[in-house]
């Protein structure tokens, strides 16, 4: 297939131009579909927590999203929360990751 002659085509330069924007659209499309991944980042609210459990029992649904987002590939990840005291009271630090179970 040849493609359009565009010398002296009226639109040439607006031609030129929409093709090159398209090259860059789809090469930059790709460049983030390769490098960028989604993650589910959850906050647990307890210092002494072992592990990240959705409990199916209280919200089924959430439950539901949070699996069927995983197997979609988004990245799952819970971390605790240790509140402060004393003259960190109402203060929230990171007190580390739980493993994530999803069944």
């Amino acid at each position: 297939m040849r493609r359009p002659a565009l010398r002296g085509h009226p639109a040439r330069r607006l031609l030129l131009a929409l093709a090159l924007a398209l090259a860059l659209a789809l090469a930059l499309a790709l460049a983030l579909a390769l490098a960028l991944a989604l993650a589910l980042a959850l906050a647990l609210a307890r210092h002494d927590a072992t592990l990240f459990r959705p409990n199916a029992e209280a919200c089924a649904s959430f439950a539901r999203y949070v699996r069927d987002a995983k197997a979609a590939g988004v990245i799952v990840m819970a971390r605790r929360v240790r509140w402060g005291e004393g003259e960190d009271l109402g203060k929230a630090f990171d007190a580390g990751a739980v493993p994530v179970r999803l069944e």
